[in-house]
């Protein structure tokens, strides 16, 4: 299968996944947020902030160096499964001990730690988690399956046994026990097929893994810092209400980002496997032009419908979200061209230069946030983390262009074009009272047009990958 197809499969599986997945976290965020109301959301919403850095440390990139590797040379997959899977199950029970630690020292009353401490069973949930070897196989479809199945299970467990405004433990729990299920489930496939997994404990082998993929893990670690400290930081000093609102907005522009982690996740093993060629360099610009127009499109439409898609999802409790999740837009916008450059970056093996700009973003984040959210609330939050994306922009321009001939500005003029056009439409819209479903949908029917009668994308393009190379 050549590699157009290849990655037409991939966003496949991965768009039919990732869609079926948002409609029903829809219906899940709907109904537990209506139960537990503003300010018990916003405990699970901090505890899940605080969660994140124990997760994500215990990854120690492994997870991207394991795709990246096996993508490269399948045959190599058994050896690190079975080095990969040892070191963060060890990592995962050194983790939760430190939770407990943290636990102990917060200042938070007894149901919040009890919360706190349930969560952490997402740190062994991660740590058992083998997706990461059928993403480097590019067999999608369980990767989809098991997304799918998370939200089934939270979906289904949150009707049946959320009732009472006070369940947060039980929320929490419901979070937990769907993870880990599915985690039990993929590890049960892989054993099946391809046979059981050793425990190994080979320290050159570990120091050799560990070497390479530190500078990745550290790279999300800080992308974690610049992305959760403000939650966290909301929740130490402010009201659980205003963590709500904040995560709100948050997950609202997680949607709106969705796309850009099918591309990702489809685009990134063929731009290992052809590294920094002119093969790869022709991947890199296709993903970039894709990864921009998406960009304008979502923007465009959370900016002038923000109102309506925060009604639409919870209740009117959390109205105020709205004015925050216009102004999330601009950081939408620069997560989508940071991780454009990200991408390929990391594809072709630049970790480190990665890990270095995502330091530096973190720790502006982390200074900002605290001389920020005192006084201005939440509104400093955003501030804050809109600075610190912008910065590590910038320092993923400069890496690019010291390896690439191009920085593929182009695919930004174009995508800006095309959404200076559609917004123009919606403001249209918006100023005349249009219904909200209708603009949304006559934005997107005015993209898709725009982008082929202008030959932005061309359908002999479209085509290209459907069809398959005998060769």
């Amino acid at each position: 299968m050549n590699n157009k197809r290849k990655i037409f499969n991939n966003i496949v599986f991965l768009g039919v996944a990732e869609l079926s997945r948002s409609l029903l976290l829809f219906f899940y965020i709907k109904h537990i947020t209506f139960i537990l109301g503003l300010d018990n959301y916003g405990i699970i919403a901090w505890t899940q902030s605080a969660i994140a850095y124990f997760v994500l440390f215990g990854n120690l990139g492994l997870e991207i160096y394991g795709t990246r590797e096996i993508a490269k040379n399948p045959a190599n997959s058994k050896n690190l499964v079975n080095n990969i899977l040892t070191i963060k199950i060890v990592a995962s029970l050194i983790l939760y001990l430190l939770l407990l630690i943290f636990v102990y020292f917060i200042d938070k009353n007894m149901t919040e730690k009890i919360v706190v401490i349930i969560a952490g069973g997402l740190i062994f949930a991660n740590a058992i988690l083998i997706n990461w070897v059928y993403q480097g196989l590019e067999k999608n479809h369980l990767v989809a399956i098991r997304q799918v199945l998370i939200s089934i299970i939270n979906l289904a467990g949150v009707y049946i046994f959320l009732t009472q405004k006070d369940q947060v433990i039980i929320a929490m729990s419901i979070i937990v026990s769907s993870n880990l299920i599915n985690s039990i489930w993929l590890l049960f496939y892989y054993l099946k097929k391809e046979g059981k997994i050793t425990f190994t404990y080979d320290k050159e082998r570990w120091l050799g893994y560990l070497r390479q993929s530190f500078p990745i893990g550290i790279t999300f670690f800080m992308i974690v810092i610049y992305n959760s400290t403000d939650i966290f930081m909301l929740g130490l000093i402010k009201e659980n209400a205003d963590v709500s609102l904040y995560d709100t907005a948050s997950k609202l522009i997680i949607f709106g980002i969705l796309p850009t982690q099918i591309l990702q996740q489809a685009f990134f093993p063929q731009m290992s496997k052809n590294g920094i060629s002119e093969r790869g360099i022709k991947l890199a610009n296709k993903y970039t032009l894709f990864t921009y127009l998406i960009a304008v499109l979502s923007c465009v439409i959370i900016f002038f419908n923000a109102e309506f898609i925060v009604l639409l999802q919870y209740n009117p409790e959390f109205i105020e979200a709205a004015t925050l999740l216009k102004y999330f837009t601009i950081k939408l916008f620069i997560v989508y061209i940071a991780v454009s450059y990200s991408s390929p970056l990391m594809a072709w093996g630049k970790q480190k230069e990665l890990m270095y700009s995502t330091i530096f973003g973190a720790i502006i984040n982390v200074l900002l946030n605290f001389l920020l959210i005192p006084d201005y609330g939440i509104y400093g939050a955003m501030i804050a983390t809109i600075i610190s994306e912008t910065i590590v922009l910038l320092n993923y321009i400069y890496h690019l262009r010291k390896i690439s001939s191009t920085l593929f500005l182009n695919n930004i003029l174009r995508a800006l074009i095309v959404g200076i056009v559609i917004a123009s439409i919606a403001y249209l819209m918006k100023l005349y009272e249009f219904y909200e479903l209708f603009n949304i949908f006559a934005t997107i029917i005015v993209f898709i047009f725009l982008i082929f009668i202008t030959k932005t994308v061309k359908i002999n393009e479209i085509k290209g990958i459907f069809i398959k190379n005998e060769n």
